[in-house]
């Protein structure tokens, strides 16, 4: 959740640089790569471990 707001902001700020905004971005993105993965692994369901990779 931590990491989801603080992407929010980084995006809000850096609405000039279409390169530093991306940066915030793609971090958002490996957020949800990052649950995907351990709540397959900690509900052995491996759907969730296809869907990030």
């Amino acid at each position: 959740m931590i990491i989801s707001i603080s992407d929010i902001w980084g995006i809000l700020l850096n609405r000039r640089n279409i390169l530093i905004m991306s940066i915030p971005f793609e971090s958002m993105l490996l957020a949800v790569n990052l649950n995907f993965l351990v709540f397959s692994v900690s509900l052995d369901d491996m759907m969730g471990q296809s869907f990030a990779s």
